[in-house]
């Protein structure tokens, strides 16, 4: 499999199209949140678009850098979860939910302090890019992503939600086993791809509404 500027910018803006299409046709505001979900990550390969693309310009490089990776280390280890409790009814799972948001939140403000205190560089490697993070407590902090983003999708009461998070799981475990270098790059890669499934969620719900007009 080869990763690339065309690969981020093309799975880009098909996310970010289909993310504006499941804004348009959500009409329950609980799922405001997970209807963006599309969106963001078309957003996200964009910036990693511009990674590929800005190598030699250092400015717009580390602009391009810091873009992607606020949206993966510091965006989604909150909003993944919030997004799946805001949609939740069942008082359990909800209750399990918020305190994978509550550890999200944790995760996501350790790596906002290291993007700010941090000098963070990217390599190609393998086809991929690889974003070279030195820091205390990195991987402590990355299980604990794990579990907040997986989790909370595999909690979930509604099973096309929960295939996303099996799925979301499994192209976890294939991209630390084939790409573990870069690891960063492709998992987000994968999830992107996924939240394909979101978008079918929103267009379920967005039917069964239509339904319930006639």
């Amino acid at each position: 499999m080869c990763f690339s500027a065309t690969a981020s910018f093309a799975s880009g803006t098909a996310l970010s199209i289909m993310g504006t299409a499941a804004i348009i046709r959500n009409k329950d505001k609980k799922n405001i949140a997970l209807a963006t979900i599309p969106l963001f990550f078309g957003i996200q390969q964009i910036f990693e678009g511009f990674v590929w693309n800005t190598a030699s310009a250092t400015l717009y490089h580390q602009i391009s850098v810091y873009g992607f990776l606020a949206f993966a280390l510091v965006f989604w280890p909150f909003y993944a979860p919030l997004a799946f409790y805001l949609t939740e009814k069942n008082r359990l799972r909800k209750k399990i939910m918020g305190v994978l948001f509550l550890l999200g939140i944790t995760v996501s403000f350790y790596f906002l302090i290291l993007l700010i205190t941090q000098t963070i560089y990217s390599e190609v490697a393998n086809n991929s890019i690889a974003y070279i993070i030195d820091a205390p407590l990195v991987i402590f902090f990355t299980i604990v992503y794990f579990i907040a983003t997986c989790t909370s999708a595999l909690t979930s009461s509604h099973k096309r939600l929960r295939n996303f998070g099996i799925l979301l799981t499994i192209s976890l475990a294939l991209s630390l086993y084939f790409y573990f270098v870069t690891f960063t790059s492709v998992w987000c890669f994968f999830a992107a791809i996924l939240s394909i499934i979101i978008f079918l969620y929103i267009n379920d719900e967005y039917k069964q509404h239509a339904k319930q007009k006639i």
